[in-house]
């Protein structure tokens, strides 16, 4: 038992050490139950206490019980020196944790009880990070200026200034803005006005989008249709690499363990070689990705039948390969194991059998390329006409 405690706190340690770079950071959501702690004892009227079990869970609290602590945290940041101790407190623990590149991002807000603006709820997030500077806080801090999409457009229109004026009288350290909040309220197009002016004004835009399972009013069902097929390239393309890297850790063990292997043997040089051949299979969707990315950094109009088109041909081969990787998985790959031993016994079915697989191979090969033939034709066919493509926005 202390050899597994000792062996985990040398791990925690470890990682603690390691330089790391923190792009999402939410100001509200990265606060400590120590500093609420510290909050609470200055703000004893608020009668907070019978929350305080909700408040020491930590990372064991519930999603909902995590949206319950904001209202919680909003009662105890009232005032601009609030925001400046969570600011800096915040950043120390960062810091702390190996961090040291961090993007922080808070909604500005007003509390008329206060006299806390919004100017001045910006002014002190800023004043923390000047202070941990000064103190030699070991790590570089950002900000982004946060729009709550429950506040609407017009709030919006109103970070936005915001961020336009500390953009330039801060050096660098107010970065863009952050679309961020309730993701059921309203609609992400009723923001594009004031984001476009934000970037025209050269501000960097991180944006929360498609957090939550609904219709897309804006797309054509062909249209979301098409987006669905392309999730499901991603969602198979991780259980592939899941699949290889359990199958192929499995095989590795029993490498090291040869008195586990008995007819293991034979079952783990096939099932490396089916593990080996899969990733072969899979690189070409990775450089198709890494080829979408290039054309979208030239032209970030292309449309969405462009992408369905450049990986078409994924989208037959992928359900075709996840068949037999969910019969491996299902038979736990002795069936698997079996049907190569015996092919492997006789020379002249091991040699049958190479050539099937070859044969399919080369036969799937010609197919997609006649089916990216077709649509090729297809697609000119439309344009000629003057038809939309499908899915095309």
């Amino acid at each position: 038992m202390m050899e597994a405690e000792e062996q985990q706190s040398w791990k925690t340690t470890f990682y603690s050490k390691l330089p790391k770079v923190e792009l999402h950071a939410h100001l509200n959501g990265s606060i400590s139950s120590n500093t609420i702690k510290k909050l609470i004892t200055k703000k004893p009227g608020l009668k907070i206490h019978d929350q305080m079990t909700m408040i020491d869970k930590g990372k064991k609290r519930t999603l909902e019980e995590c949206f319950q602590m904001f209202p919680i945290i909003h009662q105890l940041t009232t005032s601009p020196e609030d925001i400046l101790m969570v600011t800096k407190d915040v950043i120390k623990e960062f810091a702390d944790d190996g961090v040291k590149y961090l993007e922080l991002r808070s909604t500005p807000r007003g509390e008329n009880a206060t006299g806390m603006t919004k100017k001045t709820y910006v002014e002190s997030v800023l004043e923390g990070i000047k202070q941990s500077k000064q103190e030699n806080v070991d790590i570089d801090v950002r900000y982004l200026i946060s729009i709550d999409r429950r506040g609407g457009p017009s709030a919006a229109k109103e970070n936005v200034k915001l961020a336009e004026e500390f953009f330039l009288s801060t050096e660098g350290i107010v970065l863009g803005l952050d679309l961020s909040g309730d993701p059921t309220a309203g609609q992400a197009k009723d923001f594009l006005e004031p984001l476009l002016e934000a970037k025209k004004s050269g501000l960097k835009l991180a944006l929360h989008l498609s957090e939550v399972s609904q219709d897309f009013p804006f797309l054509h069902p062909s249209e979301t249709s098409v987006l669905n097929r392309l999730c499901r390239l991603g969602t198979d393309y991780i259980r592939f690499t899941e699949f290889i890297e359990q199958y192929t850790g499995h095989v590795q063990q029993q490498d090291h363990h040869p008195s586990q292997q008995g007819q293991g043997g034979l079952h783990g040089i096939y099932l490396r070689a089916f593990c080996t051949g899969l990733d072969s299979v899979l690189q070409p969707y990775r450089q198709a990705l890494l080829d979408l990315e290039q054309e979208f950094l030239a032209d970030p109009h292309l449309s969405i039948s462009h992408i369905n088109y450049s990986l078409d041909q994924f989208q037959l081969l992928f359900p075709s390969v996840m068949v037999v990787v969910e019969q491996i998985k299902s038979q736990k790959v002795r069936t698997f194991h079996f049907s190569f031993a015996c092919i492997s016994t006789n020379g002249i079915l091991y040699l049958i059998f190479l050539y099937i697989l070859f044969f399919f191979f080369c036969f799937f090969r010609a197919a997609s390329a006649a089916y990216r033939s077709s649509q090729s034709r297809g697609l000119i066919g439309a344009a000629a006409v003057g038809f939309p493509h499908q899915g095309e926005i």
